[in-house]
């Protein structure tokens, strides 16, 4: 049993474990030894020492014996120091574990440029093999007979056009001379433009678009006659009896350089006419090109002048031919004339 100058130092704190003087269980008064502060219900001294001294001050805790261990012979101090121990053991070095972040970097690092190295060296590969089957191989190369001619006129020779449009057959469509093909088309007296495009995965179409043939010249002997187109290019020459009967005569001589003003304006006037016009037409002449005269089918003269105002001119002289006259001058087509 406690004595009651004992249980005054017990409620006090002013409790010494370290000089036991009475029975077992008992303790001495140290007046010099520090208060024991009670903080959130706990006792609390420096460490793990500390912390057994508040147990044992706590009301209602176990006691301990002069050897440091309580009622269950545990001592305090070593199961403390065993916990410390065991959680010290189980938290990794943080320098240790900064390398091992750092290794899982650097190899995250090497499977991602491996990755995309593979997946550049794939794209390289993939677009060598397209490039050598479109410009090496005879996968899509030209063949003759899928090549199609769309727009031959009457006077283009269609031989000639497939013989020039197939001449790289066998070639990969991709190196396939277009521009080549066109140029030589266009050469053509015949054909006023061409267009050559590629039909995959073997063919090509072309399209063309003809000279217009508006008169027909005859030679100074009679022995050819040229069809000639609103450009004045020859397209073709053929016998004088094989020449078109609807087309009609120019009278200019075309071989003559001084007279390539006047067989222009000629031609231009009878490019613009309409074709019910155009059909009543026998022969077109000029002096200059300023003079443009026809001769109509009925024998009946026109003097058409420039070749300027040629659309209000035909209309004017469309108007005019119901009337009786031999000659229509619509060369001042606001003032026309008859006589």
């Amino acid at each position: 049993m406690l004595s009651e100058e004992e249980l005054a130092a017990w409620s006090s704190g002013e409790w010494d474990d370290a000089a036991p003087t009475g029975p077992i269980g008992s303790r001495a008064l140290v007046t010099s030894a520090p208060a024991v502060r009670r903080v959130g219900g706990q006792s609390r001294r420096g460490g793990a020492r500390g912390d057994r001294h508040a147990r044992d001050a706590e009301p209602g805790g176990a006691l301990l014996g002069d050897d440091g261990r309580d009622e269950t012979g545990v001592d305090d101090a070593d199961a403390w120091s065993d916990a410390d121990a065991w959680s010290d053991a189980d938290v990794p070095a943080p320098v240790e574990t900064l390398q091992v972040r750092l290794q899982e970097k650097r190899r995250a690092r090497r499977r991602v440029a491996g990755v995309r190295i593979a997946a550049g060296v794939g794209v390289l590969a993939l677009l060598a093999g397209l490039g050598w089957v479109l410009l090496g191989s005879s996968w899509l190369a030209l063949r003759a007979e899928d090549v199609v001619v769309d727009g031959a006129g009457p006077y283009v020779d269609a031989p000639a056009v497939l013989a020039v449009a197939t001449a790289q057959e066998g070639e990969p469509l991709a190196r396939l001379d277009t521009a080549g093909i066109t140029a030589q088309l266009e050469a053509m007296p015949a054909v006023a433009e061409a267009s050559v495009v590629r039909s995959w995965p073997h063919g090509a179409t072309v399209t063309l678009v003809p000279r217009e043939v508006v008169a027909v010249s005859l030679g100074a002997d009679g022995s050819a006659a040229s069809l000639v187109a609103s450009d004045g290019v020859v397209v073709t020459t053929v016998d004088p009896d094989a020449a078109p009967e609807n087309l009609p005569r120019i009278t200019v001589d075309m071989t003559d350089p001084a007279s390539g003003s006047a067989v222009t304006a000629v031609l231009d006037v009878l490019a613009s006419l309409p074709p019910e016009l155009l059909g009543q037409v026998a022969q077109a002449g000029a002096t200059s090109q300023d003079d443009v005269t026809f001769t109509l089918t009925s024998g009946d003269t026109v003097r058409w002048g420039s070749a300027e105002e040629n659309a209000l001119k035909a209309q004017v002289l469309l108007t005019l031919l119901p009337v009786d006259a031999s000659t229509y001058d619509v060369s001042a087509p606001e003032a026309p004339l008859t006589r």
